[in-house]
């Protein structure tokens, strides 16, 4: 029910509510005695910071995620994977046709470098 979420709080919480008579730290104690611990939910800031004096680029698809013929248009985002070593960075490239995957690169960095190599390996799949 819980997902391993609830704490001694809230498993005291919810003990009491069901009628339970039972002190928090009895439910604390319990909960270490059986080696039972909640995850913590980590919250997650955002990768970008946006520049409200920046020029908009423009929207060239126009919200438009379709294609006639392969290689017509691609697109391409980066993700945050978090890892036991730290982040990690993917980009992708698809082919808005196919739907295939056409590049992808990881780094421990997402700057200009990442997205250049997944391109880089696009045109090399599409035989640039």
């Amino acid at each position: 029910k819980a997902r391993g979420l609830h704490g001694s709080p809230r498993l005291h919480a919810d003990l009491r509510a069901d009628g339970w008579t039972v002190t928090e730290k009895t439910v604390a104690d319990s909960m270490c005695r059986q080696g039972l611990v909640a995850r913590r939910i980590r919250r997650r800031n955002g990768l970008t910071r946006q520049d409200k004096t920046a020029p908009k680029f423009p929207d060239l698809l126009g919200r438009d995620f379709t294609a006639q013929c392969p290689d017509q248009r691609w697109v391409g985002d980066i993700t945050e994977i978090p890892t036991a070593a730290g982040k990690l960075y993917l980009a992708t490239v698809i082919d808005l046709y196919s739907r295939r995957l056409l590049g992808a690169a990881t780094s421990r960095h997402p700057d200009a470098a990442l997205a250049c190599a997944a391109i880089e390996m696009a045109v090399a799949t599409r035989g640039g």
